[in-house]
């Protein structure tokens, strides 16, 4: 099949270094390795941490589905006619409580409507993610992103120090907190290999971001051997892995300190199970969304 990702909202959309793109980079070498032939339609590409297949500026002609990489792509991809069209949540990028995003949730939500009523179909790569939408009666269906299982591993790394992620552009992160108790930070200017490499110098994850989709990198660093330490939040896209069986979690400060200073290692084997069982390859995954919208 002909599959095109929409990525060229001018504003709020194009390739850039963040976790967001390199899903759909990833996504698209998936699907090509399924023998579909897909394009990423965008006109800056700004991407640097890895070797990619480049954008082109416009969507082809023969395209048979065609997917929307965030909210304000969507109102782009409906004046195309003749294919499959769907929006890849990863998550809803609207406004929350103390956060400002690319539109209102009450915008977000009606710009979905349309979309359903245009024959669009959702889809969500995370659990809450579909919770929230059926509760605004929209429908979606549930496709994880996957992971590099045959890449993220222990790699026999020293596992000595606590990690986590700086990220200056979003508040909703907590780099505040990572910065308190972190003794290494993971920032974005590392390769994949650089990456691992930093998850295999850490033996815990301190993961306290409050807004995620599907939050990649705990996942990545518990397959590298990392204890993952994180809030309870429902929104912090580590609910389809981090339980109070596989991950350490904390509803306050003073629980966070003694999630770091009492470890439970053995939660980690159990996470990497669910991992490997529950969310699966991105190949697996990228089937799935073919299955979805053929």
């Amino acid at each position: 099949m002909n599959i095109s990702f929409y990525s060229d909202d001018p504003k709020w959309s194009q390739l850039s270094n963040g976790g967001g793109t390199r899903t759909i980079l990833k996504s698209a070498q998936a699907l090509r390795e399924l023998g579909h032939k897909v394009s990423i339609v965008a006109h800056k590409d700004n991407f640097t941490w890895e070797k990619h297949q480049k954008p082109i500026h416009k969507v082809p002609a023969n395209t048979d589905i065609l997917i929307a990489v965030t909210i304000s792509d969507v109102k782009h991809i409906m004046k195309y006619k003749g294919m499959r069209l769907a929006y890849y949540s990863r998550p809803v990028e609207c406004d929350t409580k103390g956060h400002k995003w690319q539109m209102s949730q009450k915008k977000a939500l009606a710009t979905l409507r349309k979309f359903k009523k245009h024959n669009g179909t959702v889809i969500s790569n995370s659990g809450w993610q579909v919770d929230w939408l059926a509760k605004h009666g929209i429908k979606s269906n549930l496709v994880y992103s996957g992971i590099d299982l045959d890449f993220w591993n222990d790699t026999g790394g020293s596992h000595k120090y606590i990690g986590g992620l700086i990220n200056k552009r979003h508040k909703t992160k907590r780099s505040d907190i990572v910065k308190k108790y972190a003794t290494v930070h993971l920032k974005n200017n590392l390769n994949a290999y650089g990456v691992r490499e930093l998850y295999n110098k850490c033996s815990i994850w301190l993961a306290p971001t409050e807004k995620e989709g599907f939050h990649n990198v705990p996942a990545e660093a518990c397959m590298c051997g990392n204890l993952i330490v994180c809030n309870r939040l429902k929104r912090n896209g580590m609910g389809d892995y981090a339980t109070d069986e596989t991950a350490m979690r904390y509803d306050t400060e003073d629980e966070l300190l003694e999630c770091i200073e009492n470890p439970d290692f053995n939660k980690v084997s159990l996470m990497q199970e669910l991992i490997r069982e529950k969310i699966g390859s991105r190949e697996k995954n990228m089937k799935r969304m073919v299955r979805l919208l053929k």
